[in-house]
């Protein structure tokens, strides 16, 4: 229970903006001493240890402010934290599904840049993860007009193209007299 409790302080570390662990301390179960431990560089994500002692300071920012403000008034994902949701999204390890475990995270409370959110569609592997990532980060882009230019190239289909630009730009419904 408490690596389940590390790992998942460690996906809200990497996909929000104001949620972060600092100061880590592991000691490892042969009771060795403890080490300061840079979890982005010591340990490759979703590895957390089985056994040992982590201890660490764990904040987050608790507003009276609303921080979801829309696209046209929210800034995208700060580029430090970016980076770090990329990198460790190229980790050749992760599955499909564990990279759109942290995209989904990540798309709930963050917005992107087109550019941005084309580094997490590519970040899938298969066809349907990246049409779904497509998809879902569409409604996060901060430059909705530059957002088919940016991603539609990382889709491999003509249909998937397609079905992103009817999500981007829905076929007009169809008025009918009295039907």
């Amino acid at each position: 229970a408490e690596r389940d409790m590390a790992l998942e302080l460690w996906k809200r570390e990497l996909t929000t903006t104001h949620e972060l662990w600092k100061n880590a301390l592991y000691t490892p179960p042969d009771g060795g001493d403890a080490a300061p431990l840079d979890h982005h560089k010591d340990w490759h994500f979703p590895n957390v240890p089985d056994c040992g002692v982590l201890k660490l300071e764990y904040t987050a920012l608790l507003s009276f402010k609303r921080q979801d403000r829309g696209i046209f008034f929210s800034s995208p994902m700060d580029e430090p934290k970016f980076a770090r949701l990329a990198a460790t999204l190229e980790i050749e390890s992760l599955s499909d599904f564990e990279r759109w475990s942290l995209i989904k995270m990540a798309g709930a409370v963050n917005y992107f840049t087109s550019r941005q959110a084309k580094v997490l569609v590519d970040a899938m592997s298969y066809r349907k993860g990246k049409l779904d990532a497509a998809v879902l980060l569409y409604a996060r882009a901060i430059d909705p007009n530059a957002y088919g230019a940016a991603v539609l190239d990382s889709l491999g289909t003509d249909s998937d193209r397609q079905a992103l630009i009817d999500v981007m730009h829905p076929p007009a419904e169809h008025i009918t007299d009295g039907e």
